[in-house]
């Protein structure tokens, strides 16, 4: 890359624009020899190959604000290359800029013009990929069809980690991963980006928590225990016989070199931390992901005998021993091994017993094929990508709520109620002053919530997001509640299969007088529907919506156009607390005098028996009249009922109309909580 170069001031102006001239000349010929190249994405790749990558980003900036305004023409190499060049030069401020121009480019409708840059695209995916998506992504590359952009994109939406942004941080995080791969993992080509195994896994799930190196079959300890375990048993005679049967063994272990990944933190599930065995095929063979510890061993101790004669069934092998070792000297690692060797060693007692050796069932119930098959129950255990980002930032519950509702105008409309309760952040953080001293300072807490929702092949139809500047101060306490709520109406029946609901927490430090107010992600925590359901709109039945249930003890937002309390859960109700009850009801059959009479009926019903609330302040019967001008009517009241014991009930609505004689109804449980002394 052509650099500046800083001389002394004492030159003279006449010999300094000479040097100028003789060192910049040489970077001006060579950015004069792109310039003979078609514009966009080859001239881009010229300034890529003289190793002048300022003026790469330079060019590629400008002629992508020219190319974004240009309806019909789009190349996605563009974006695939411009990505790659962020993430490994890891020019950040460049990050959503490259999501926008990879975007841009999947809107192409050719693909062969691009097909060598996009095939090498889908083959990097392969870690993240099953294999039938893979499969799929290359028939249709193959066949020149551009349904495959719309896979790429499905793919990268929803591998999405932090969705308020405009940017894809896990598609930048991909290369990132790559190009880090491609530097540290080269003992040797296996995998897609010509590094070993590592490669793969690393690209998958990213830095291990922990890694172990080392070598196996230093002690000699369990050998020695088991050859005198025989001599006790008779099958060895002498300590001669034990020394002889022990130098036999060690000589043929080899020391094999292994290192181990562990992973604590991709799956929030596991109690025990995943993970990869990596070292050399049968301690001697090419370095790589092994099946099981046995996959170290050298391959002749499975048919070398130690006891008896090879073929015989009283058969004892080398593998057997090595087993022993192997597992102890991991033991410590990971429960896993030590699970391993305490089954081996109820195997050992079970079929050397006193003047028999039943080695076929011992080999049975050791078997290399047996290790395998356990070993790959833990592998599976992860995921089949996890992005960094998510594993640097702490959870929280986030109560999701869904309610399915007709809009005005008769359109499927569904309302998603985020409650959040990052109340483990609260009042954690300290900062230090210029001298190291911790002290404490005025500080809050921000939240983002919002819902993405997304149709089919996972392309993003609609994403909807607010901002509650100040939910916590350490000073002020808790000062909003972080509920929000988030509508959407879908066009037809093909819209919206399915959506994310996301909550962000965010720490914001004060402001100085020198600098801006920092914000940084402390807190992630993200809900996947893939069971998206809606009220018809097309059928003229009589129907309800579903029933929101509310407390005005709580914190309120708005359901349509009433200001409800939202409950924990949505259903989880105090003792003693009024109940507020929201819903919708649709396909009234207007008379000629253009209105519908009809009737409501309330009740709830516990286990085997049933409530009528009532009281001489709020509702006075369990049914009352209505009337509506409308195809559609809304209702929202408020119920005293404490008399209600802590339980679970079933609150029931049922309309009558009363010209047509039609009924609808529909019901939703929810749980009386008792309340203690301490109000909660």
């Amino acid at each position: 890359m052509c650099k500046s170069t800083k001389t002394l001031t004492s030159i003279s102006i006449g010999l300094w624009s000479a040097f100028l001239i003789i060192m910049i000349s040489p970077c001006q010929s060579k950015a004069d020899e792109c310039s003979d190249k078609a514009e966009g994405f080859e001239r881009g790749e010229c300034y890529l190959e003289i190793d002048d990558v300022n003026s790469y980003f330079n060019y590629i900036t400008a002629y992508f604000e020219d190319a974004r305004e240009e309806e019909g023409v789009y190349d996605p190499r563009l974006g695939f290359r411009f990505l790659e060049k962020v993430a490994k030069h890891e020019t950040i401020d460049y990050a959503e800029l490259a999501t926008e121009m990879y975007y841009w480019g999947l809107k192409a409708e050719e693909v062969k013009p691009f097909q060598k840059l996009l095939e090498r695209e889908i083959i990097y995916l392969t870690p993240l990929l099953s294999s039938d998506e893979l499969d799929d992504m290359m028939e249709l590359l193959n066949a020149g069809d551009p349904e495959v952009y719309t896979k790429l994109r499905g793919f990268w939406n929803s591998e999405n980690v932090v969705f308020s942004t405009e940017v894809n941080e896990r598609m930048i995080e991909h290369w990132q991963r790559i190009h880090y791969a491609k530097s540290h993992f080269t003992e040797n080509e296996r995998t897609v980006y010509n590094t070993d195994e590592r490669g793969s896994l690393y690209v998958r799930l990213g830095e291990p928590s922990d890694r172990r190196t080392g070598r196996l079959g230093g002690s000699s300890s369990e050998v020695r225990a088991r050859l005198y375990d025989l001599q006790s048993k008779g099958f060895l005679h002498g300590s001669s016989a034990v020394f002889q049967k022990q130098q036999e063994i060690m000589t043929s272990v080899g020391s094999p070199g292994y290192e181990i990944w562990f992973y604590d933190d991709v799956d929030p599930r596991q109690r025990d931390r995943i993970f990869f065995l990596f070292g050399e095929q049968g301690g001697e063979g090419q370095f790589g992901l092994r099946e099981s510890v046995e996959d170290l061993m050298p391959r002749g101790s499975f048919s070398q005998a130690v006891i008896g004669q090879r073929g015989r069934g009283g058969t004892i092998r080398t593998s057997n021993f090595l087993q022993f070792m192997f597992y102890n000297d991991l033991s410590t690692y990971h429960s896993f091994f030590g699970s391993q060797l305490r089954e081996y060693d109820r195997a050992w007692h079970r079929y050397v017993g006193q003047g028999q050796i039943q080695g076929q069932p011992l080999r049975n119930s050791t078997s290399r094929q047996s290790a395998n098959r356990e070993t790959q129950k833990v592998y599976e255990q992860a995921p089949v990508s996890k992005s960094g980002y998510e594993r640097q930032l702490n959870s929280y519950d986030s109560y999701i709520l869904t309610y399915r509702f007709l809009s005005k105008h008769k359109q499927p409309e569904v309302l998603v109620i985020i409650n959040s309760e990052p109340h483990i952040f609260y009042d954690q953080y300290d900062f230090a002053d210029a001298s190291g001293e911790m002290m404490q300072r005025d500080y809050d807490m921000q939240i983002k919530q919002g819902v993405v929702y997304y149709g089919e092949e996972n392309q993003e139809l609609e994403r909807n997001m607010y901002r509650l500047n100040q939910i916590y101060s350490n000073l002020q306490g808790i000062v909003n509640d972080p509920v929000t709520a988030h509508s959407i109406q879908l066009a037809d029946e093909s819209d919206a299969d399915s959506f994310v609901a996301f909550s962000e927490l965010y720490l914001a430090e004060p402001k100085t007088e020198d600098a801006e107010q920092n914000r940084y992600l402390v807190g992630l925590n993200k809900y996947r529907s893939d069971a998206f359901k809606r009220l018809d709109p097309h059928s003229d039945d009589f129907k309800l919506s579903d029933i929101v249930l509310g407390s005005p003890e709580r914190d309120t937002i708005y359901v349509r156009e009433e200001a409800i309390g939202v409950l924990e859960q949505g259903s989880r109700i105090n003792s003693g607390e009024n109940l507020q009850i929201y819903f919708e009801v649709y396909n009234f059959d207007l008379s000629e005098d253009g209105v519908s009479e009809y009737e409501v009926e309330y009740s709830i019903e516990e286990r085997g028996r049933s409530w009528w609330p009532f009281s001489s302040s709020s509702v006075k019967s369990v049914t009352f009249e209505s009337l509506t001008d409308n195809w559609r009517s809304d209702h929202f009241f408020e119920v005293e009922h404490g008399e209600l014991e802590p339980g679970n009930y079933t609150i029931n609505i049922v309309i009558r109309e009363h010209e047509t004689g039609r009924e609808t109804e529909r019901s939703k449980d929810f749980r009386v909580l008792r309340v203690n002394n301490a109000g909660y």
